[in-house]
């Protein structure tokens, strides 16, 4: 068995595609079983076998799978949000559940080429799978909003379109706007970016019922091109971002308070500070 790197996803802009899967809003797996010995790997490749492990139900599952195989999957919880995932891994949460929604390889047989279904199928014998849609027609745009707008309410991130098994995925996700100020700004350690601007804090006005205001914290907003990177290319200059309005596209407020995959879309030039505030998503805090 030669394991296969995890697939690209690319964003879905109405390419043809044959395949409709649920993307559970969790933390994508690779699990790789050469033998007796089960790895656990995040996408970025690492080792995370010894938390997967502690989880009984999770470890009972990796110890059935045949030799030779390997597997992507998602960990998640049916009821919270990927960025409570980690903390819960940590504590062995039970509720925790791991959901295959690729396999390359099972007990040494090739499964890449493999329609979709008959791979989850086979799969489904071993662990919890995730069942795709076939789609017998291009989605129409009507087709897709009504998908997004059930998304959050299954939590759900959105869903994964393929053109086949291992090869052509599509991210379709709910995708929403809003607009924040800088709070501070985080340099990388990358050895390609270090010292440079990774990120920036984003807040808006919490209004209190006495009418005063206070900074609510909605986690760091990542995405910049390297433009803007170069732009605030020192402490001084990136000091100058403290205040300024931005642009932030994200999929939700997680349970934390804290915004889902955001990322900076622009800056806000007709936009004040104190025009940001929590009415813009008051409704996903309820």
């Amino acid at each position: 068995m030669q394991a296969v790197k995890f697939p690209s996803f690319n964003k879905y802009k109405s390419q043809k595609v044959n395949w409709l899967h649920d993307k559970f809003d969790g933390h994508l797996a690779v699990i790789i079983k050469a033998d007796v010995l089960t790895g656990v790997f995040t996408k970025n490749g690492n080792n995370v076998s010894d938390k997967y492990y502690a989880i009984k139900h999770i470890r009972e599952t990796l110890a059935g799978l045949p030799q030779n195989t390997q597997v992507f999957a998602e960990l998640h919880h049916p009821d919270k949000f990927a960025t409570d995932v980690p903390t819960m891994l940590n504590a062995a949460d039970p509720d925790l559940r791991l959901t295959a929604f690729a396999v390359p390889w099972l007990g040494g047989c090739d499964l890449r080429n493999y329609e979709l279904n008959d791979a989850m199928d086979a799969i489904g014998q071993y662990m919890e799978s995730s069942q795709p849609v076939k789609l017998t027609r291009q989605l129409t745009e009507e087709e897709v909003k009504e998908l997004l707008d059930g998304a959050t309410a299954q939590h759900l991130e959105g869903y994964v379109l393929k053109r086949s098994h291992m090869e052509g995925w599509y991210k379709l996700k709910p995708v929403e706007e809003l607009d924040a100020f800088v709070t501070s700004a985080k340099t990388s350690t990358s050895a390609s970016y270090f010292g440079l601007l990774k990120s920036v804090r984003a807040g808006v006005w919490k209004i209190k019922p006495d009418g005063s205001r206070e900074v609510y914290d909605l986690g760091d907003v990542p995405g910049f091109k390297r433009a803007v990177i170069e732009e605030f290319c020192t402490e001084e200059k990136r000091a100058m971002l403290i205040d300024r309005v931005m642009k932030v596209e994200y999929s939700g407020i997680a349970g934390a308070g804290k915004m889902k995959w955001p990322h900076f879309a622009g800056w806000r030039t007709d936009k004040d500070k104190d025009d940001c505030t929590t009415e813009q998503f008051d409704n996903e805090l309820d």
